[in-house]
């Protein structure tokens, strides 16, 4: 075929993409970013470009108070999560006969079945003073009054943890599933340690995959509300209840500004991670 027709092809057949990914982000961070340079006074929306709302926030303790918050959850979810992942996908795709592999994925697919508030409260049930984790400890006498694992940040990491963790291993399984599976085993053939094996031959070859992975886990904890609004009970302020807090006094413009402040973070958190892997 020639070049010029296939380039005209893709171009033809890419527009829905395009469209679709315009309407879906490009639109919105857009009006996202507009609306923020707007001032908010006397209950209305003053159309009237302005960086006030950027100089209060980055004034602002509560700011920075909430972005910690945020980044702290984040970072030890994206951590814990993608090795957590790791090693259930290097299990699945090295230990589990290819007969059996496919209730396993099933098994690992199950939980994202069911409904993402239905997982945020059953382990608020598990957490709670009279939860399942507390009773044990209580009636094997190892503590003497319940544990206040709820309504802190340990519960809100452990249900981002218990949320992300299928979908990671899924998209690592997936990495792992598109090397030679005699890589490894040549490897091990060769006299080297199998975690020797996993640090130097495995990782390597699905580093993309472990890097999406992370990235995925830290966007989606960072900006998770229903987490910490169910397992921290407020008690942990995050950026989205920053965010929130701002919208439920209709201080729009405010609320984009912190919305575009997220954005531009996680757009150079990804700029970070991803650089150099264009063309690998």
């Amino acid at each position: 075929m020639d070049p010029s027709r296939n380039n005209e092809l893709k171009i033809i057949f890419g527009i829905p993409f395009y469209l679709w990914y315009s309407l879906l982000f490009i639109v919105p961070v857009i009006t996202l970013l507009i609306t923020s340079l707007f001032s908010y006074k006397n209950y209305q929306i003053v159309r009237i470009i302005t960086f006030d709302n950027y100089l209060n926030i980055f004034t602002s303790k509560i700011f920075y108070i909430s972005l910690m918050n945020s980044l702290t959850i984040a970072i030890i979810v994206s951590i814990l999560t993608t090795i957590i992942s790791f090693f259930t996908a290097y299990f699945i795709h090295t230990r589990i006969s290819e007969k059996y592999k496919k209730f396993a994925i099933a098994a690992i697919i199950l939980p994202l079945l069911t409904n993402y508030l239905l997982r945020a409260y059953s382990w608020s049930l598990v957490l709670s003073n009279q939860g399942v984790i507390n009773w044990f400890l209580l009636k094997m006498g190892l503590i003497s009054e319940p544990l206040p694992l709820l309504f802190s940040k340990f519960a809100i990491i452990l249900g981002l943890i218990s949320f992300l963790t299928p979908i990671l291993v899924l998209l690592i399984y997936l990495g792992l599933s598109m090397m030679l599976r005699e890589t490894i085993t040549t490897s091990l053939d060769l006299g080297v340690s199998e975690l020797k094996t996993v640090f130097k031959v495995v990782m390597p070859q699905i580093k993309k995959f472990l890097l999406i992975a992370i990235f995925l886990s830290f966007i989606i904890s960072m900006s998770d509300y229903v987490m910490p609004a169910i397992l921290g009970g407020g008690n942990i302020y995050t950026y989205s209840y920053n965010i929130i807090d701002t919208n439920n006094i209709n201080n729009l413009p405010k609320a984009s500004a912190l919305g575009t402040i997220l954005v531009l973070f996680i757009t150079i958190i990804g700029l970070f991670l991803f650089r150099g892997k264009k063309n690998e």
